[in-house]
């Protein structure tokens, strides 16, 4: 450094350092406000959703399916023409809510749904879950509510359709070509879980067989 300065070069010199020391604190006092981060929500659904798809069962869901479990007690779907609109079963002159006790054995991708009758009738259907299924999701609010401002609750279906086997009451209405439709019907948000899920609908057909049986589902499996 050249010692030899004037005043007001020392003047000068001293003013930059000053000046710079006042702008250091201000710098900081800048840099250490925090970015401002904007709320993000991966599962919330938007108002006026309406999504029909069909996509892989990835692990993940196929997981959540797992999980699900039928309430005891389901029943045939009956019209004013039963049993004579029916086919592929031995059905039952007359039925109550609630006759058939159903219950389900899972492996993997292969689901057994065990019915006994009043009579204690018993037969299975052993349902080959498909690789993909149909994903519908609709925001169904009729109108805006003042509690409902801000949750969007979707109404929700999975549609599983696949080859079936029947044993018992189910085996005379086996033959080639005979599937399956299960659909699985819930309220919830974006996301899929088998909490959303409280009602199922399984439908057979077939060269021999047509039948619905439907029921709800229990508390899922941890």
């Amino acid at each position: 450094m050249n010692c030899n300065l004037s005043l007001s070069q020392i003047v000068k010199f001293t003013g930059a350092i000053l000046l710079a020391l006042i702008m250091l604190p201000a710098r900081r006092a800048e840099s250490s406000i925090p970015p401002i981060s904007t709320p993000f929500c991966a599962c919330c659904a938007d108002p006026g959703m309406w999504s029909l798809e069909t996509r892989k069962i990835d692990d993940s869901t196929m997981k959540e399916f797992n999980r699900l479990k039928p309430a005891e007690a389901a029943d045939f779907l009956t019209t004013a023409a039963w049993p004579d609109d029916v086919s592929g079963i031995a059905a039952p002159e007359s039925l109550e809510s609630g006759d058939l006790v159903v219950s389900i054995v899972r492996e993997q991708r292969t689901w057994k749904f065990f019915f006994k009758t009043p009579k204690d009738e018993k037969g299975a259907l052993v349902l080959t879950l498909p690789a993909a299924a149909t994903f519908f999701n609709s925001d169904n609010e009729q109108r805006p509510t003042p509690e409902n401002k801000s949750a969007v609750v979707l109404y929700k279906e999975v549609r599983l359709e696949g080859d079936v086997r029947g044993t018992g009451i189910f085996a005379n209405g086996m033959a080639p070509r005979t599937r399956f439709r299960l659909v699985l019907q819930g309220k919830g948000n974006a996301c899929l879980s088998a909490d959303d899920f409280y009602r199922w609908n399984l439908r057979v057909t077939g060269p021999k067989a047509r039948y619905t049986i439907y029921g709800f589902f229990a508390k899922p499996s941890p």
